[in-house]
């Protein structure tokens, strides 16, 4: 589903972005998804959509509006409102197409990661990626509880180390022998062990925290620039 909603009373109009922005994120293969929420507004009257946005704003300032401009001069007339983009019907898949491009640049692409599995290759969210455990000759890769994922636990035949070299640059840390944790989950490292988010405890190995304490320190440093 898209993350968009289109508020207006004509609906053929309406029909007709949402259609334009499915050819449009089929063309360019973007991911529907990855979208930030955001408001459509068109009308036939512009002071009363630019009555409504402001309401809108009151409740939620940081609320993300395009504005469908009936004419060219609704276009100059939207100019002293923060809208994030104003589309002209006249031109409607050109610019909603510009549109999209600029939405999709306002929230990071959303990482996977893939893992050659028995069944074949399964590809998962990264953020829900909690550790990877080497047990008994095999991979385990946790991931957090959701109601998308069939399983909290799923088995990669790839061994720890090729994951520790593709996963490193990611922010993924090996803690032990047997761990390889997501970084953007911890939330407390000690000496000895790390916290991750839902309070699970793993063991850092004595020789690997100095390293383990520089990776994280890089990670959060990163994320503060961000």
């Amino acid at each position: 589903m898209l993350r968009i909603r289109i508020i207006g009373s004509d609906e053929q109009l309406a029909k007709k972005i949402e259609d334009t922005i499915l050819f449009i994120c089929a063309q360019d293969g973007s991911d529907r998804e990855a979208f930030p929420d955001c408001l459509f507004l068109m009308g036939r009257d512009s002071q009363k959509d630019f009555e409504k946005a402001e309401r809108i704003w009151e409740k939620d300032s940081a609320q993300l509006i395009v504005y469908v401009a009936r004419c060219p001069e609704d276009v100059f007339k939207a100019l002293p409102y923060p809208f994030f983009h104003v589309v002209r019907e006249f031109a409607l898949e050109q610019d909603l197409r510009a549109a999209l491009q600029k939405l999709s640049r306002s929230r990071p692409a959303e990482k996977w990661q893939t893992f050659s599995c028995k069944s074949g290759m399964l590809r998962v969210k990264q953020k829900s990626i909690l550790y990877l455990e080497s047990r008994r000759h095999e991979i385990e890769v946790h991931l957090e509880r959701s109601p998308n994922m069939q399983a909290e636990c799923i088995v990669t035949m790839e061994t720890l180390e090729s994951l520790e070299q593709r996963l490193k640059p990611a922010g993924f840390a090996r803690i032990h022998k047997s761990f390889l944790v997501n970084l953007d989950r911890v939330v407390k490292l000690e000496k000895d062990r790390v916290t991750l988010e839902g309070g699970e405890q793993l063991y850092i190995s004595r020789y690997r925290y100095p390293e383990v304490k520089l990776q994280f320190e890089q990670f959060i440093r990163h994320l503060d620039f961000l």
